[in-house]
């Protein structure tokens, strides 16, 4: 067996067996509960650790509901019951809560609030069909979402020697590792996906097949969207209009068709993102909680910072990362395609009001990619952006919502080695 086919063994095995042995909610409270420690009781804590599944939760929800199958209503509301609750998520474990029964199936946007684009039912509704049990979508979905990662990893493969497409993999699968189960627990793998397929087909001269991938990354989660330019200065600088304007004909007729359906009650998507504070995460909530200014409160799915100068700090954020996305986009013109896609993403994380840790899976493979084209200095300083990012979320996360000044700065640290990966790639090579 060659190397590279050990590591694929070896990623399978991380990727559909170790990310998918935790617990559920309810055998991970009794265990957590239980005082004895036994070999076989400390094995179950550390499967505790494993446990992540509140958004496949709500993945589930959304999906039951639509299809006309008990849900619970704690997670399946109008718009205006958020609210009225001030968006307020739901303090009992999951078991507790009630369910309302199957009947009619509810239109998610119209009769139930989705805070995500219409693609997520690209990827959560197939799990969903297959089985209603959240234990079995769990592992259905994780294995989807390991499925979609697997692929990206491919797909950057294609054009390196065999040596390189070693070390893609092993970096790739070290930086899965540092990340942790958030990698499968969220949709973003299939994004990250997406936009290494819309890459891969540009680079190749399939250009409805990348207007398709790059339209489908929009519908999912809005933010790639910000590549076009991206894409549109590789076409321009290669003389290749004809193919722009197929890819941009595409992307714009998927991004229409998968809104189309729901157009008239996106409202309450967009007033959800609209009003959410600063998330935890970001750069200028991490500020200002190093220096005591605001308050946290939990609401919009996430932990958040609201008062003092959250407003003005959101505000400043904004109009810094709209110069940053214009340096990148007009000053760093040339570039190599991944590495300016890659810097346009980062920037977006780094500078955005909110910064999930699961964003990270979308320069996960590009991210390897062009830095082991780079130095394997670069290669670090983007597995201590992963690793440090396991530690902010969930290790340290109950004292960042405290507030604590070393996990403010574990934030910051995070985010400035972020930044500083970014500047490392200025030099990397040009495309010709």
């Amino acid at each position: 067996m060659s190397r590279q086919a050990k590591l694929w063994a070896l990623w399978s095995l991380v990727v559909f067996g170790l990310f998918n042995f935790g617990l559920n909610h309810e055998a991970r409270k009794e265990t957590l509960a239980s005082a004895q420690r036994t070999p076989l009781d400390w094995l179950r804590l550390a499967r505790c650790y494993l446990t992540d599944d509140y958004d496949v939760q709500i993945y589930l929800a959304y999906c039951n509901a639509s299809l006309g199958r008990a849900y619970p209503p704690a997670l399946v509301r109008p718009f205006e019951d958020w609210v009225t609750t001030g968006f307020a998520q739901p303090v009992e474990e999951p078991e507790g809560w009630p369910v309302q029964p199957g009947g009619a199936r509810l239109m998610p946007y119209r009769d139930f609030l989705v805070e995500y684009p219409p693609g997520l039912f690209l990827f959560a509704m197939p799990p969903a069909l297959l089985s209603a049990d959240l234990d079995v979508y769990r592992t259905l979905f994780s294995c989807l979402m390991g499925i979609c990662l697997s692929l990206a990893v491919r797909l950057c493969q294609t054009d390196l020697q065999p040596a390189d497409r070693e070390r893609l993999l092993g970096w790739s699968l070290a930086m899965l590792l540092a990340i942790g189960m958030v990698s499968v627990r969220r949709f973003d793998g299939a994004l990250s996906f997406l936009i290494c397929a819309s890459l891969w087909a540009c680079r190749r001269g399939r250009p409805l097949l990348a207007g398709l991938c790059f339209g489908l990354a929009g519908a999912t989660k809005i933010v790639p969207l910000i590549l076009f330019p991206v894409l549109a200065q590789y076409l321009l600088r290669q003389r290749r209009r004809g193919e722009l304007i197929r890819l941009f004909g595409m992307a714009s007729v998927t991004v229409t068709l998968m809104f189309l359906p729901v157009a008239g009650c996106l409202g309450s998507l967009w007033a959800f993102h609209g009003g959410r504070p600063l998330q935890l995460e970001s750069t200028a909530a991490a500020i200002l909680g190093l220096f005591g200014k605001g308050s946290v409160v939990q609401t919009f799915g996430s932990c958040g910072l609201t008062g003092g100068y959250a407003a003005w700090a959101r505000l400043v954020t904004t109009l810094a990362l709209a110069l940053a996305l214009m340096g990148v986009w007009f000053l760093r013109r040339g570039v190599r395609l991944e590495e300016q896609t890659c810097q346009t993403l980062a920037w977006a994380m780094v500078l955005s009001p909110v910064f999930s840790p699961q964003y990270l899976l979308w320069i996960l493979p590009l991210g390897c990619l062009v830095s082991i084209l780079h130095s394997r200095r670069r290669c670090r300083v983007l597995l201590a952006v992963m690793l440090l990012t396991q530690l902010i979320w969930p290790i340290s996360y109950d004292a960042l919502q405290r507030q604590e000044s070393w996990a403010c700065l574990l934030v910051l640290a995070r985010n400035g080695l972020l930044v500083y990966w970014i500047w490392l790639g200025r030099a990397l090579t040009v495309d010709k």
